[in-house]
């Protein structure tokens, strides 16, 4: 049964992609705006937990649905870090 899991991979992928046209937006503008940088790392951060457990229990699944969050992730953080004002970094 490989319907679910498949399912869910690409559900979870499509959502970390639905930040891309945000960020790509600030990074057009070299700014911010009303782009709330906040979930990037905790977004990260999830990511890389789920990909440490797929990797252990060696589950193909839990670590597609991972991969490309993890990537696009470091790419928003990147991104929010790059454009936060000195008051939004602090």
């Amino acid at each position: 049964t490989t319907v679910a899991p498949a399912m869910g991979a690409a559900i979870a992928n499509a959502m970390f992609l639905s930040g891309l046209p945000a960020v790509n937006a600030a990074r057009k503008n070299a700014a911010l705006g009303d782009l709330n940088p906040l979930p990037f790392p905790i977004a990260f951060g999830n990511c890389l937990g789920w990909m440490v457990y797929g990797l252990l229990l060696k589950n193909p699944f839990v670590v597609a649905a991972n991969a490309p969050g993890l990537l696009l992730a470091s790419y928003y953080v990147m991104t929010g870090m790059k454009l936060a004002s000195a008051e939004q970094k602090a």
